[in-house]
C-alpha cells in the first residue's frame, strides 16, 4: 500500500518493492542517536524477547521473510 503523506512511525509496503520502510519525525530520531550503543542494544534484545513471546511460528516466519525482503 502506497500513501501520499508518510505518517511519523508508519510501516508501509511500497507498489512493485519488497520489504518495508519506516517513517519516523525527526526529533524521535534524535533522540535516538542520544542513547548509548548499550541502550539500543538492550531495546532491541527486550523487543526481540517481547515479540518471540506473543508470535506464532507463522508469524515469525512471516516477520522473517519480510526482514529479507523476500515480500
Amino acid at each position: 500500500m502506497a500513501t501520499e503523506k508518510n505518517e511519523p512511525g508508519r510501516v508501509e509496503n511500497i507498489n512493485k518493492r519488497k520489504g518495508y520502510y519506516y517513517y519516523f519525525e525527526d526529533d524521535k530520531i534524535l533522540e535516538y542517536m542520544q542513547l548509548t550503543t548499550a541502550e539500543k542494544l538492550q531495546w532491541l534484545e527486550d523487543i526481540l524477547e517481547f515479540t518471540d513471546m506473543f508470535l506464532t511460528e507463522e508469524d515469525k516466519i512471516f516477520r522473517e521473510k519480510l526482514r529479507r525482503a523476500e515480500i
